[in-house]
């Protein structure tokens, strides 16, 4: 007997040799999306209409593929048109039920609040009373005051706004926002968010020159002390106290102190390089005849 070549062998044997995946992998693939699918529903926070649709179009689809595949894993043979028939049956019911179980909640309709929390790049410290956050967004405006913590609480927020980004700026003398500048974005997703702010050194810095009050001659030897910076006037009664940005604030108590002059203490504010004029009192002595 003639053997058969190997092309006809090859023919031959071709439709017995091919790989048929196995309908449990259909199935498993079907139960691994659903899981996916449904996982999203449950995490993603209050999601848009658009979103809603494409997630119950996905869930409706998974549904319906893996009841067309569920007969082979059970091994139950019925006729393709019959499972074809409960795919879509299965996809109808997922796509009418859906809405009354998933869809953007009754907290996606009103209006949100929103905490912003400044912090110091240098110490962390909160900057606490100085200055307004105005934030501006779709249809929404608001300019709050800095509290005590250093937080602004922004309310009434559009729900429309939720997990969108907006528009916010500094109004703080002698700082700026992390970027070098006073205005940022931020993204209003979750309860709140923290800025990092940080010294610009319009503060840094009090300069002033010192005279005699009766002679109005400059004094030199005068000590001009902030807090634990000091500066002694120069001949021409001039001083300058540079303040450590840790320290820098709206205003400072200046002492003034020289022998033979009155103690002087008086509150000042930083104003660029323009020198403050200060004068001080002679203690007066009177001869005894």
């Amino acid at each position: 007997m003639k053997k058969p070549n190997n092309q006809q062998k090859g023919q031959n044997e071709g439709p017995e040799n091919e790989r048929h995946i196995p309908p449990k992998f259909y199935s498993l693939s079907g139960m691994i999306l659903i899981g996916i699918i449904i996982v999203l529903m449950v995490f993603i926070d209050c999601p848009s209409q658009n979103v809603v649709m494409i997630l119950r179009i996905a869930l409706a689809a998974a549904v319906a593929v893996y009841t067309f595949h569920l007969t082979g894993t059970l091994s139950i043979t019925l006729h393709i048109g019959i499972k074809a028939t409960a795919g879509f049956g299965m996809l109808i019911a997922v796509l009418t039920i859906t809405p009354t179980v998933y869809g953007t909640s009754d907290k996606c309709q009103t209006p949100f609040v929103f905490s912003i929390y400044l912090r110091d790049s240098v110490s962390g410290i909160p900057i606490k009373d100085t200055g307004t956050i105005l934030v501006k967004g779709e249809d929404y405006s608001q300019r709050l005051k800095i509290d005590n913590n250093g937080s602004v609480l922004l309310v009434r927020i559009p729900a429309k706004l939720r997990n969108t980004t907006t528009e916010i700026e500094l109004d703080a003398q002698g700082w700026l926002l992390g970027n070098g500048t006073k205005v940022s974005k931020i993204k209003l997703i979750g309860p709140d968010t923290s800025l990092i702010v940080k010294r610009d050194n319009s503060l840094c810095c009090i300069y002033g020159y010192v005279e005699d009050s009766k002679t109005e001659r400059f004094l030199s030897g005068v000590t001009a002390r902030i807090g634990d910076d000091s500066d002694i006037t120069k001949a021409n009664g001039t001083f300058t106290i540079k303040i450590p940005a840790q320290s820098q604030s709206e205003s400072y108590r200046l002492i003034l102190d020289k022998k033979g002059y009155y103690h002087k203490e008086q509150d000042v504010f930083p104003q660029g390089h323009k020198e403050i004029p200060f004068a001080l009192d002679p203690i007066l002595r009177f001869n005894k005849f």
